[in-house]
C-alpha cells in the first residue's frame, strides 16, 4: 500500500459517508464488543459516581450498545448519532427501554442543563480538521450538563498510541456467512497532532477504500481544552476503571466536570 498523503484525505470527508459506517458496522461492533457494554457502563457509572435514575447523554451512540446498557441500569438515556442506519440498529437494541434517539451532528446537539452525565466512548471524539469543532462539541456538552455533571471522553491518547503504534494491521469479521477483512495503514502527521488511516475493506464480491483523519490529544491537551470550554475540572485516567494515566495506560479517559 502506498503512503497516505494529506491530499488523499482532503478528497473525502469520511465521517459524513454513510456507506463507510454501514460497511464497517460488523468490524466496529462485533458481538463480543456488544456483549461488554453492561460491564463498561458499570465502570463508567462508578468512575463518575452516577446517581440512580440519572439522565445520560450518549453522544455518538452508534448502534446503541451503551445506550441500552445505561437504560438497563435505570438511567433516562438520550442517544445522539448522525448515521441513520446506526440509529435504526439502536432502536432495535433499545426497544422497550425508553431510550430517546436523536439524529444530529455532535457539533450541533445541545439541551441546556438536561443531563447528569454525558459520554463520548470508543474514539468518537476528534473527527474534525478544525480544533474549533472539537471546542464546539465540548461547549455544547458542558451547557447540556447539570451543575456538577460529568462528561466522559474515551480516546487513544498521543502517549498510549505512541507506545503501541503499528504502521499496519488487519481485522476480520463474518458477514452473512462469509469472512470479510479490514486492512489498515496508519501514519502520524503534523508532530503527532493527527493520525491518517487508510482502511481497505475486502469482501467476497467487493473492495472499498477510505482515508480517515483523526485529531490526537495528549492528556494535558485534552484536559486543558475541556477547561477552556467551560468545565471546572478535568482529570485523565488510563481506563474506565479509573486507573492512573501512566506508562501502562491503554486508553485516554478524561472526566470533565461542569
Amino acid at each position: 500500500m502506498g503512503a497516505i498523503t494529506m491530499a488523499d484525505h482532503d478528497a473525502h470527508v469520511w465521517y459524513q459517508d454513510d456507506e463507510f459506517w454501514e460497511t464497517m458496522e460488523p468490524l466496529l461492533f462485533p458481538q463480543e464488543r456488544i456483549a461488554k457494554a453492561d460491564e463498561e457502563v458499570e465502570q463508567v457509572a462508578e468512575l463518575v459516581g452516577l446517581p440512580d435514575g440519572a439522565a445520560v447523554l450518549d453522544l455518538c451512540c452508534g448502534v446503541g450498545r451503551h445506550s441500552a446498557a445505561f437504560a438497563r441500569r435505570g438511567c433516562s438515556v438520550t442517544g445522539v448519532d448522525r448515521t441513520a442506519a446506526y440509529l435504526a440498529r439502536a432502536r432495535e437494541r433499545t426497544a422497550g427501554l425508553g431510550v430517546e434517539l436523536v439524529q444530529a451532528d455532535m457539533r450541533e446537539f445541545r439541551r441546556d442543563a438536561a443531563f447528569d452525565a454525558a459520554t463520548s466512548l470508543f474514539t468518537s471524539f476528534g473527527y474534525f480538521d478544525s480544533p474549533d469543532d472539537d471546542a464546539r462539541v465540548l461547549r455544547n456538552v458542558c451547557a447540556s450538563l447539570k451543575p456538577g455533571g460529568a462528561f466522559v471522553i474515551d480516546v487513544h491518547g498521543k502517549e498510549t498510541l505512541a507506545r503501541i503504534f503499528q504502521p499496519r494491521g488487519w481485522d476480520s469479521a463474518i458477514v452473512d456467512g462469509e469472512e470479510v477483512f479490514l486492512l489498515e495503514e496508519r501514519e502520524p502527521v503534523e508532530a503527532w497532532n493527527y493520525i491518517l488511516n487508510r482502511w481497505i475493506y475486502v469482501g467476497p464480491t467487493a473492495r472499498r477504500e477510505w482515508r480517515l483523519k483523526l485529531r490526537l490529544y495528549s492528556a494535558h491537551e485534552l484536559t486543558e481544552r475541556a477547561l477552556a470550554c467551560g468545565f471546572s475540572e478535568a482529570t485523565a485516567f488510563g481506563n474506565w476503571a479509573g486507573d492512573a494515566y501512566g506508562p501502562e495506560a491503554r486508553r485516554l479517559v478524561v472526566v470533565a466536570r461542569k
